[in-house]
């Protein structure tokens, strides 16, 4: 959201240099759209890495409760 908003122009992020304030929107952009694909290419990794999930029938749900 904050990404949307600084490409906008909605609002911008300014940085104070000593001779006066410029503009560094187009930076924050860039930075966070890399986190967002870092973001990604570990969930992408998590999903290969990770079992599927298992069923289990509904009838073994308490199997040990019927002993």
């Amino acid at each position: 959201m904050q990404r949307e908003m600084l490409q906008s122009g909605k609002f911008k992020i300014l940085k104070d240099e000593g001779s006066g304030s410029i503009d560094v929107s187009s930076r924050n952009i860039a930075q966070i759209t890399a986190n967002i694909a870092e973001l990604d290419l570990i969930l992408a990794d998590y999903d290969v890495r990770s079992p599927a999930p298992q069923s289990i029938p509904i009838d073994q749900l308490n199997a040990s409760n019927d002993d």
